[in-house]
């Protein structure tokens, strides 16, 4: 067995270790920034970026606004069902081809729109 799998062996996990390495991925919410300057600087060092739905228009809103140098400015991925993202963000963004996917509710979870 190895040591990952034994319940006996206790990891430590490090949050700003992981920040440190780049080998993340971010996810930009539909949430307030309260500090723009650190989430550039994190999504500057993340290996992918994703913004979900509302979280478009946020990272629209904080590359529109900083002046922070921002090195990878479209997200890997979009993904959500839009409701909370404004249009001319989306289509902002649709110019740099970022992978898309469009999200509907189902009773048994969320399902890509084709």
């Amino acid at each position: 067995m190895g040591h990952l799998e034994d319940p006996n062996v206790c990891h430590l996990l490090v949050p700003l270790n992981l920040l440190k390495s780049g080998q993340y991925a971010l996810c930009v919410l539909n949430q307030p920034v309260a500090n723009p300057t650190l989430l550039v600087n994190i999504w500057n060092k993340a290996q992918y970026r994703v913004t979900v739905d509302g979280g478009t228009s946020i990272w629209s809103n904080i590359v529109n606004n900083t002046i922070e140098q921002i090195t990878v400015e479209n997200p890997d991925l979009i993904t959500g069902d839009f409701d909370s993202a404004d249009q001319a963000h989306i289509q902002h963004f649709k110019g740099w081809e970022p992978e898309w996917w469009k999200l509907r509710p189902g009773s048994d979870g969320f399902h890509q729109v084709p």
